[in-house]
């Protein structure tokens, strides 16, 4: 199984009940995400219009994940590494969910 910075960093914060509420709301925005950008996929794959509501939740997903993200604060310098890699994928994230809804209006 692939290293998965979400969940190593969430469990690197399991003592910090307000971080891990924080990253609760980033894995579930980023599970939100997901399903909105497979729900495109198969309507763009059935050679249908993207639906609106799928693109909508590609960005309700995403920008509380990043929102959460950036209300993490740690001062264990494992946790900080792994915060700025998980801070940056989930922003590319969001760069490319913002050309997804771009592309399928």
């Amino acid at each position: 199984m692939p290293w998965d910075p979400a969940t190593h960093f969430a469990d690197e914060l399991a003592s910090d009940s307000t971080a891990s509420g924080l990253m609760a709301t980033v894995s579930q925005g980023i599970l939100d995400a997901q399903d909105g950008v497979g729900q495109i996929a198969i309507a763009l794959l059935q050679g249908q219009k993207a639906p609106a509501a799928s693109r909508d939740q590609v960005i309700n997903g995403l920008t509380p994940a990043r929102t959460a993200l950036g209300q993490i604060s740690t001062s264990d310098a494992t946790a900080t590494k792994d915060l700025g890699t998980l801070t940056r994928q989930v922003a590319s994230a969001s760069a490319a969910g913002a050309g997804v809804i771009a592309n399928c209006v």
